[in-house]
């Protein structure tokens, strides 16, 4: 267990928590360290997380995996199921012999993924039991893939395969008119002054005029706001949503 990595990390993040620092008022100096303090958690942290996930993926029993194919493995950290869209990115052999695939759940049903452009060449790092990182020449597909009920701090285990056959094309939008996008969950409409309409579908609400600001100056100080003599209030909005 990487207790004392972790106690590193948790203490350098408490040390962000003093009042006046993680409230923005100290001197510049002050938060440029915690800038410093940050850096060092995120690195200690996604080293111990990388380090649990390998050891997760290496103990998954592989094999019913036919040849070409390979596993995908999506952990949740959270204490309850979730179903998400991810960001992924896949690398695939680049001897592999085709650039299509299909992602299958534990069952050999289609789990539906988005590409988000073409593949590219790159060099995919693998760690080897001997932990020895070794390189293999690849090619990277960034992906949006959708998941449903992964178990609470569990994971599902998918299968890559190369495609066979042709897949019909499920052309999909968005767009509901020139300055409205929807989904089954909530409709949004640009207004002509830049703002926002949101409608809720579960609840029947509207939200009209979101999305704008109000800039206006300051004397005060770090503890007191004071506004100028002769102030004047700008708005990101020419006409105020009404």
């Amino acid at each position: 267990f990487p207790g004392a990595f972790l106690e590193r990390a948790w203490r350098l993040l408490l040390t962000n928590h003093s009042h006046d620092a993680i409230g923005g008022v100290g001197r510049d100096v002050v938060h440029d360290d915690m800038l410093a303090r940050t850096r060092q958690v995120r690195e200690i942290s996604t080293v111990v997380l990388e380090n649990a996930l390998a050891a997760v993926a290496g103990s998954v029993d592989l094999r019913d995996l036919a040849a070409g194919e390979f596993a995908l493995l999506v952990y949740n950290p959270s204490p309850q199921p979730r179903s998400d869209v991810l960001a992924v990115a896949l690398d695939t052999p680049a001897d592999w012999p085709t650039t299509a695939f299909d992602v299958v759940d534990a069952g050999g049903g289609p789990v539906a993924y988005q590409r988000l452009d073409t593949p590219r060449p790159c060099d995919s790092g693998a760690r080897n039991p001997s932990d020895v990182q070794l390189f293999v020449s690849a090619r990277r597909h960034a992906l949006r893939l959708a998941v449903r009920d992964v178990p609470p701090c569990g994971y599902h285990v998918y299968t890559v395969r190369p495609r066979r056959g042709r897949a019909t094309p499920q052309p999909a939008t968005l767009c509901r008119g020139p300055y409205t996008m929807a989904n089954e969950h909530l409709a949004v409409t640009v207004r002509p002054n830049g703002t926002l309409d949101v409608h809720h579908a579960a609840s029947g609400r509207a939200y009209r005029g979101l999305g704008y600001f109000h800039d206006s100056g300051a004397t005060g100080t770090a503890w007191e706001h004071r506004a100028p003599a002769e102030d004047r209030l700008a708005p990101t909005v020419r006409h105020m949503p009404t």
